[in-house]
């Protein structure tokens, strides 16, 4: 179904610059697309301690599932919230109280349906949203996987099993190892997928001798499996059929002119859709 309006939130305490209705607001704009005319609605906050001094803090997690509920953390005082408001129902939600000294909300992933709150041992405890449990701990900040380009690019494929989009995982922290000047992961850490119920899932890297080449191979049936694999400034998208081998895309990066892909495969393995960017010169040529 078609999106017929996008809708904007903007969480506003009343001695904000952009607030000039005096009391404490959720603003929420919605465009319409089809008209393109723009609709402006203020919520009272009426629950908002102005006597204390507050602030709210936007949050940075995936928020598709649910575009038309807002989050923020409300600061007042010593307390940090999770709050959220549902423009179907106009209603709010108290997600989650942090009283501790010393701890604050480091972020909250709607999608994941989990938040992340750093104590004092720099400790980071991740826990259910919707039931505000605690789930896991972590001495490394836990990230999300919000960008494809970002895993499959920058990262080089560097997970298996495959991340799901608003995965939450967590990579081994990293020291300099002077008699081997290099770097390395800390004995015994890996990296890992951290489950709603707690559980964990071991993820392993197709990078070879610590560069930037891999393998990465994905079983889609019984007679078919996809092959990406980088050598060098060599990439190469490739369909193995009934052991044939079938090239989908070479890219060979030393060229001024090459088209970059991104694999998607559909959750049952029946597609293989390749997005592509192009470079030329060896720069992006935008919307092409």
């Amino acid at each position: 179904m078609q999106q017929k309006e996008k809708v904007y939130f903007e969480w506003l305490g009343h001695n904000y610059t952009r607030n000039k209705t005096g009391s404490a607001i959720l603003r929420v704009t919605r465009v319409d697309y089809t008209t393109g005319l723009f609709k402006h609605e203020d919520v009272e906050l009426d629950f908002i301690d102005k006597s204390k001094e507050y602030y709210f803090r936007s949050i940075s997690g995936l928020n598709k599932k649910k575009p038309h509920v807002s989050y923020t953390i409300l600061k007042s005082g010593t307390t940090e919230r999770i709050i959220s408001y549902d423009t179907q129902k106009h209603s709010f939600a108290f997600l989650a109280n942090q009283k501790v000294a010393g701890s604050r909300i480091n972020e909250v992933y709607p999608d994941a349906d989990m938040y992340v709150v750093e104590n004092t041992k720099k400790e980071y405890l991740v826990y259910s949203l919707s039931k505000n449990k605690l789930i896991h701990k972590t001495k490394q900040i836990p990230e999300e996987n919000w960008d494809l380009f970002y895993t499959n690019v920058i990262r080089g494929n560097d997970f298996d099993p495959d991340l799901p989009l608003s995965a939450i995982y967590v990579v081994p922290r990293i020291y300099f190892d002077t008699k081997s000047n290099s770097s390395k992961t800390y004995p015994g850490e890996f990296p890992y997928e951290i489950k709603l119920d707690g559980t964990i899932v071991k993820l392993r890297t197709y990078k070879k001798n610590n560069s930037d080449d891999f393998v990465y191979k994905k079983k889609l049936s019984n007679s078919v499996m996809f092959k990406q694999s980088k050598a060098g400034n060599l990439i190469k998208h490739e369909l193995i059929i009934n052991g044939k081998i079938r090239t989908l895309l070479e890219t060979n990066l030393n060229r001024a002119n090459y088209a970059y892909a991104i694999a998607q495969i559909s959750p049952k393995g029946k597609y293989v859709v390749l997005k592509l960017s192009y470079f030329e010169n060896k720069r992006i040529v935008k919307g092409k």
